[in-house]
């Protein structure tokens, strides 16, 4: 399976369930399109765009929180033979010194056998809806 298959296939199966809360982290870095379409215009790309860089090197592809009590969850996903950068490595330590869950997946069965033991069952859930914290 391909890396983003996998985490297609992890955020669709476990988004919805209400012991437990996903999302897709991105990192990169962005270069905002009217300042190339300005360079375009012109006629030349300057030799250094102002860019934004969101997220942090290395930070888990997927991130969340376990009910109960918050405990956070990292899932660095990998297809084939796929290797975890150093960067990637100090998050895993990083978040598992602090208590958190780190999941290195190359399939989703790995997935699911790490979050089948930490899952509740939707009667015991306690979460607040969203919109009374606001």
């Amino acid at each position: 399976m391909k890396e983003k298959e996998l985490q297609t296939a992890i955020l669709k199966k476990y988004g919805a369930l209400p012991g437990l809360r996903i999302w897709r982290n991105n990192t990169g870095l962005a270069v905002g399109l009217s300042i190339l379409e300005q360079a375009r215009r012109a006629g030349y790309l300057p030799p250094h765009l102002p860019a934004t860089r969101y997220g942090s090197p290395g930070m888990p592809d997927i991130c969340g929180l376990l009910s109960p009590g918050g405990r956070f969850l990292g899932i660095e996903c990998k297809g084939g033979s796929g290797k975890q950068t150093g960067e990637q490595q100090l998050w895993e330590v990083w978040i598992t010194r602090l208590g958190g869950l780190y999941i290195l997946a190359y399939s989703m069965s790995q997935v699911d056998r790490y979050l089948s033991s930490y899952l509740i069952e939707e009667k015991e859930n306690t979460c607040i809806p969203a919109r009374s914290i606001l």
